[in-house]
């Protein structure tokens, strides 16, 4: 994680219940997310491979993984 979520939590006063995380790869920030009390996570992979390796990582009721991919058709230039 490029800024740490604990810091994000202090910095803002705020624990989010929830979490949409995009690009799980494997589930890195778990044990941050949980250590902040972060009590739901939905992960999205887009590698197949990946979401099978990582399976039994989640619970599948309040920690649930899936595959699927996010895109868009536009195109940002800098």
């Amino acid at each position: 994680m490029l800024i740490e979520f604990s810091y994000l939590c202090k910095k803002y006063n705020f624990v989010p219940k929830g979490i949409i995380h995009v690009g799980a790869h494997d589930l890195e920030e778990m044990s941050s997310y949980l250590s902040q009390g972060v009590s739901r996570t939905v992960w999205v992979e887009g590698n197949p491979d990946l979401v099978h390796r990582n399976l039994n990582k989640v619970d599948g009721k309040n920690h649930q993984l899936f595959y699927g991919l996010v895109y868009s058709r536009h195109i940002v230039t800098g």
